[in-house]
């Protein structure tokens, strides 16, 4: 378990790193496209692999620990409306050529709320993933 949390924070490491490259190299250069598209290639295989692994065993636990069961489902409602706007944002520019003048802007904003999303998630969704996996050790 300690090695999903491991994965994870590393795919957010790479998913910022991707995120502030494309914005250096600028979405218009060819390098700067490829990027935008690997990035959101990561960030759905990253969304699938918490919601296969990490969020199912945090949900079974939840249903004897109210404050889990809290911060899951603030978090769960927090992701799918992260993910929606996230996704919509990609495919309206999967075409560069489709790149207007409210790119950089709606960038910034869904990077900034990817980043807080992910400081979020390792600050206390983890934290609680940690603890449930050494309580399952130590019986």
């Amino acid at each position: 378990m300690k090695k999903l949390i491991s994965q994870l924070k590393k795919e957010h490491e790479l998913i910022l790193s991707m995120m502030r490259d494309v914005k250096r190299l600028g979405i218009h250069t060819e390098a700067g496209a490829k990027k935008f598209i690997q990035t959101r290639y990561l960030l759905i295989s990253h969304l699938n692999r918490e919601d296969k692994q990490l969020y199912p065993p945090l949900f079974a636990q939840a249903n004897n620990d109210r404050k889990l069961k809290l911060l899951l489902l603030e978090l769960t409602a927090e992701i799918k409306n992260l993910t929606s706007r996230t996704l919509i944002f990609f495919d309206k520019y999967a075409d560069i050529s489709d790149i207007d003048e409210h790119f950089a802007a709606e960038a910034e904003k869904i990077f900034t709320d990817i980043k807080t999303r992910i400081e979020k998630e390792e600050n206390s969704l983890y934290e609680e993933f940690k603890k449930l996996t050494t309580n399952r050790v130590s019986l």
